[in-house]
């Protein structure tokens, strides 16, 4: 396991961006076809950073979705190919479950293309629901977290493993 600490960023921070974009490119990371993962990255509400020795090793953005439902989409999930297997993803899901709880999100949902095993097999690991996406033109996944907003099992889970700041 890698040590490393877990900051938050806004998407106005373009030195961040960029960061995150070169760990996407080394990746071969396919959002939707974009070009540009800093336009990507850049129509999130928060992303965030998991840093080992002050070098950003991989992060995760996210964006709102459906504010009726109380809802957070993943927009972006990617760790730097040298420290994958580390827990560096599951930990910036961890991350990213806690700012629901905080926030009184009840869903965190995700899109993974099907060929993405490592991906599928991470959300799936994590207990992440898949639900239908047949409709959609793209070949992908969906996952969405179990509703935590009420589930003091959960939190005590994550304030147990050092997620809860």
């Amino acid at each position: 396991m890698i040590f490393g600490k877990i900051n938050e960023y806004s998407n106005k921070n373009t030195s961040i961006l960029s960061f995150c974009e070169k760990i996407a490119e080394e990746n071969n990371v396919k959002n939707g076809g974009a070009l540009h993962f800093s336009n990507v990255l850049k129509s999130c509400n928060i992303i965030f950073c998991f840093e080992n020795k002050n070098k950003i090793i991989g992060y995760v953005g996210l964006k709102n979705y459906n504010c009726f439902e109380k809802t957070i989409y993943i927009e972006q999930l990617c760790v730097s190919k040298k420290y994958t297997r580390n827990k560096v993803a599951t930990r910036l899901l961890k991350k990213a479950e806690l700012y629901c709880i905080k926030n009184n999100i009840r869903f965190l949902i995700a899109n993974v293309r099907k060929e993405n095993l490592p991906s599928n097999g991470l959300f799936q690991s994590l207990n992440y629901m898949p639900y239908d996406m047949s409709d959609l033109e793209y070949k992908t996944l969906g996952f969405k977290m179990k509703d935590i907003i009420f589930n003091n099992a959960y939190k005590k889970e994550l304030d147990m493993n050092g997620i809860i700041d």
